[in-house]
C-alpha cells in the first residue's frame, strides 16, 4: 500500500476503524534511509525519503486527526531520530525529513490540543534494527564511545517511551520531542 497516495491513507484508516473500532493512538514509523552524500545523491532517492519519512506520515495522521477531532481524544507519535537534532554526514534528506516531523509535531499539537489529542514525538539514537544492520564494526564501535550507557539502544527502549506517551499519565505532555539515544546526544 502506497501511504503517500491520499486515498489510500484515508481507505486503511476507514479499514481498521470498521475492523477494529475506533483509532486511539497512532505511531507513525516509517522511513527509510538511502546513504550518500547530499552532492551526488540521486533525485528519486530524495524524493522516495520525502516521500515516505515524511509525506506519508502527514497523510496518514490526517486521515487519523479529523477522527480523533470528532472523539475529542487520542494520541499521535512521529518516530523521528536523534539525527534531527544533530545531522549526520550521508543522510540529509532523511535528517530533513525527520526534522520536518518534529515541526509538524510543534504546530499539530496546537491544532489538535483543545480536543484533548497529544501529539509527540519520539526521537530514538542508534537501535539495533535492520537499518544499522549493515553498518560497520568500526563504525558501531565509534557510536557505542560515544554514547555514555555504552550500547546502542533496543527496540524495547523505544516501545517503552512510546507506551508511556500513549498512556493516561502523558495526558499533558504534547509538542515535544522525547529522546532515547542513551544520552549520545547530551
Amino acid at each position: 500500500m502506497d501511504l503517500a497516495d491520499v486515498n489510500a491513507s484515508a481507505a486503511l484508516v476507514e479499514s481498521i476503524e470498521r475492523d477494529f473500532g475506533p483509532i486511539y493512538g497512532l505511531i507513525n514509523n516509517a522511513a527509510i534511509a538511502p546513504d550518500g552524500l547530499l552532492a551526488t545523491q540521486d533525485v528519486g532517492a530524495i524524493a522516495q525519503t520525502i516521500d515516505v519519512d515524511l509525506t506519508a506520515t502527514l497523510l496518514l495522521t490526517r486521515a487519523v486527526a479529523r477522527r480523533m477531532l470528532l472523539r475529542k481524544q487520542g494520541r499521535i507519535i512521529m518516530v523521528s531520530s536523534v539525527i534531527a537534532h544533530t545531522g549526520f554526514s550521508g543522510l540529509v534528506p532523511y535528517a530533513a525529513a525527520k526534522a520536518g516531523l518534529e515541526g509538524a509535531v510543534r504546530a499539530l499539537c496546537r491544532e489538535m490540543g483543545r480536543a484533548r489529542v497529544t501529539v509527540n514525538a519520539i526521537a530514538p539514537g542508534y537501535l539495533e534494527t535492520d537499518m544499522t544492520a549493515d553498518m560497520g564494526d568500526k563504525q558501531r564501535q565509534q557510536v557505542i564511545r560515544r554514547t555514555p550507557l555504552g550500547r546502542l539502544g533496543q527496540a524495547e527502549d523505544v516501545t517503552a517511551a512510546a507506551r508511556f506517551l500513549l498512556s493516561e499519565e502523558a495526558a499533558f505532555i504534547t509538542g515535544q520531542s522525547l529522546v532515547v539515544d542513551g544520552g549520545m546526544s547530551a
